[in-house]
């Protein structure tokens, strides 16, 4: 503790003020952003608020052994600055909807998730997670979530198998192949029928919100279970899992080294190419369920092109 104060005393004493505005301004530029890359890869809400009370708890330590700045305006003022930030942002963000655990099992694995509900208690309808490729725990999609359940939408997301608390094994090699899009797709069914049965679900209006691989999940797991009222997919593939791997080979999305071609000639010949490997398109076509398609156009993993002109033939033969 001497040791401490003697250092306070000290030019080197501003270090905890400095820090602790630092800290502030890196949690309010963190908050304000608001970036999906941040929001996707940290847990935002999380890291802004320790950021502000950390730098109320070095400001504290300042005053309390009478460092440098002690009788400083500008300590005080900052330190009730991001005290009243804090709360504010946690009155926001950790308080605006409800969290709730919630664990089924499905083919010998225990599956752990995250329901989002809004506030106050009622009935709502819900989307559940259906995950892209990639091995992520459910907080990757902690932004979906969270622009939905302040919509009143309730959102249901689970680490995937193998993946965060979520048992069963995640496979790496292969995973396009049909035997695991199936299992990952009974694992979105069985999350359907969990949470359907939730006293605060409307059981009526339980879809899947599928994003990139989620759009081959979605219909397979609509087959499997007539619970599932609609599809909303992201970036969501209608082509075959060999054509989105040609499409991502030729634009580099899979090794860094694309082609070299124009996107005019790159979706010419995904055109030109076969379907091969699982193909959700008879599956969309005995489908009668309401779905929702959204694209980006600078997309380089899912041939959008190819995908919209499969939808058109769906749409045009369903009519």
């Amino acid at each position: 503790m001497n040791l401490i104060k003697r250092l306070l005393d000290t030019d080197r004493g501003c270090l905890l003020v400095i820090g602790a505005t630092l800290l502030t301004a890196l949690g309010l530029a963190i908050y304000g952003v608001d970036s999906d890359l941040i929001n996707f890869f940290l847990p935002t809400r999380t890291v802004v608020l320790t950021c502000l009370l950390v730098s109320v708890g070095m400001l504290v330590l300042h005053l309390a052994l009478r460092g440098r700045f002690a009788r400083s305006v500008f300590v005080y003022a900052l330190g009730v600055t991001a005290l009243v930030l804090a709360a504010m942002i946690y009155v926001r963000e950790f308080t605006a909807y409800r969290e709730v655990e919630l664990s089924f099992e499905n083919e010998g694995a225990s599956l752990v998730g995250t329901l989002y509900l809004p506030q106050p208690i009622g009935r709502y309808p819900t989307a559940v997670i259906a995950h892209g490729s990639i091995r992520a725990p459910r907080r990757l999609y902690h932004l979906f979530a969270d622009r939905l359940v302040r919509r009143g939408i309730a959102v249901y997301s689970f680490d995937k198998r193998g993946t965060g608390e979520s048992g069963g094994v995640y496979e790496a090699e292969n995973n396009g192949r049909l035997e695991n899009l199936t299992l990952l797709a009974s694992d979105v069914a069985a999350a359907v029928e969990k949470v359907r049965h939730h006293p605060e679900i409307e059981e009526s209006h339980v879809g899947i919100l599928g994003i990139s691989m989620g759009g081959w999940l979605a219909p397979l797991a609509a087959d499997q279970t007539d619970s599932v009222g609609f599809m909303v997919l992201v970036s969501g593939p209608t082509v075959s899992v060999g054509e989105e791997g040609y499409f991502s080979d030729l634009t580099g999305e899979i090794h860094g080294e694309g082609s070299g071609l124009s996107d005019i000639a790159i979706d010419s010949l995904v055109m030109a190419r076969s379907p091969s490997g699982f193909d959700p398109r008879l599956l969309l076509q005995e489908l009668s369920i309401p779905g929702l398609w959204l694209f980006g156009s600078e997309d380089s993993s899912v041939p959008v092109a190819k995908s919209k002109v499969v939808l058109v033939s769906l749409v045009t033969r369903y009519n």
